[in-house]
């Protein structure tokens, strides 16, 4: 803003005095070319928990329909196009959209979406376990290429766990594989594609054990759909609540 304020000061006493115009009139250019060449980020962060506002097992289903037709098989359940055999219980979902722009200029779209399932006959010490199913997608515009897309999840309770996760390894080849199964339980396995760039989990973002987090990341540079997909397990004690922090993070670049 303060460069703005001094273009247009630098302009309009040029135009008094009558000199100078071509010297302010391209410093003022350099400015906005500089900001035009930036990266745009966008982001949306969501409180989970029974009194937020998820999706009936309904809506979930119509949610994924949709997700279906306009991601294809860089959506929700990447090649598998429709939700597995993994014989668990569906708590809830939530799902979210962003658009990152500067002024009028719109660089990408982005939609969201998060299960929370809980495991069925398992529980230890008075203690349930519950999987978390992570999904982001991304569209840029004709102009601007992806740079990153990074969903996570954050427990917020020292009483609660972060358990096991995938992808859990860096990964440059695709498609990339996200697994269901545990060390106690069999489970279902999904791909997703990697147009480009890499998969990887984010160690700023993940930590296992109490008050735990799990993040993952893609990064490239790609001008057209990605999606990613991600899955945790987390515990926490039977005469208590979830209470989950989910937050997603895309950012886009104009084309070079």
């Amino acid at each position: 803003m303060r460069n703005n304020k001094y273009c247009s000061r630098r302009e309009f006493a040029k135009i008094l005095g009558g000199v100078g115009l071509a010297t302010t009139t391209a410093g003022c250019s350099t400015l906005s070319s500089q900001a035009s060449k930036k990266p745009i980020t966008a982001s949306t962060e969501l409180s989970l928990s029974p009194d937020s506002d998820s999706m009936s097992r309904r809506d979930f289903e119509a949610a994924m329909d949709e997700n279906r037709e306009e991601y294809g098989e860089n959506g929700i359940w990447g090649l598998s196009a429709n939700e597995p055999d993994h014989g668990l219980e569906y708590v809830g979902a939530w799902q979210d959209s962003t658009t990152g722009r500067r002024a009028d200029d719109t660089a990408f779209t982005s939609d969201h979406l998060v299960v929370l399932y809980r495991i069925p006959e398992l529980e230890l010490d008075g203690e349930q376990f519950y999987r978390a199913w992570l999904w982001s997608g991304a569209v840029p515009e004709t102009s601007y290429q992806l740079e990153s897309i990074r969903p996570s999840v954050r427990l917020v309770h020292d009483s609660d766990d972060m358990r096991r996760y995938d992808p859990a390894r860096t990964t440059s080849d695709g498609p990339v594989p996200v697994s269901f199964a545990t060390s106690a339980r069999d489970g279902p396995t999904i791909e997703f594609p990697l147009h480009a760039g890499k998969v990887e989990y984010s160690a700023k973002q993940t930590k296992v054990g109490e008050a735990g987090s799990y993040g993952i990341t893609w990064t490239g540079e790609y001008d057209s759909t990605q999606g990613i997909n991600a899955t945790c397990v987390m515990k926490w004690p039977t005469d208590r609540a979830y209470d989950i922090r989910w937050n997603a993070e895309i950012k886009a670049a104009p084309k070079q």
